[in-house]
């Protein structure tokens, strides 16, 4: 017998034409190392995306909420700050006409009370149309 290899009865066989070669083992495994590496990054950017998104809505929501409190602030100090000022007035006008009064009657005294009567007048009258009024509302409800 000799040390020269029997050929095998069958060749090797040839890949067909167009078709593209099996990749190794190895070769497999890096490439599904690398769609796992990539999906893997896929999943981390959407996840950050949707992060960043949620970050922006909640920044949207807030500027909103900051907006209509600070218009409300505005539309409240718009009123309150002239009642506040007529309030004064009022009671200033109050007082210059008991003075006024009291100056004409001979003593400020007088001039106070009768300014004191005519508003627990318009009180009372107030209270009355304004019952009067709660009343028929409240027989139509």
């Amino acid at each position: 017998m000799s040390d020269v290899p029997v050929p095998s009865a069958r060749p090797p066989r040839a890949a067909p034409a167009g078709s593209t070669p099996r990749p190794t083992p190895a070769a497999a495994e890096s490439h599904l190392s690398r769609i796992q590496h990539e999906s893997t990054a896929l999943v981390q950017d959407v996840k950050e995306w949707v992060e960043l998104r949620l970050d922006l809505v909640r920044a949207e929501v807030q500027e909103t909420i900051k907006a209509q409190i600070d218009g409300r602030k505005a539309a409240v100090l718009a009123l309150v700050v002239p009642g506040l000022l007529g309030a004064i007035g009022a009671l200033f006008l109050l007082v210059t006409l008991a003075l006024f009064l009291g100056w004409w009657l001979g003593h400020a005294a007088w001039g106070f009370l009768i300014v004191t009567v005519l508003l627990l007048v318009v009180a009372a009258i107030a209270h009355s149309v304004l019952d009067g009024k709660a009343k028929a509302v409240a027989k139509t409800t």
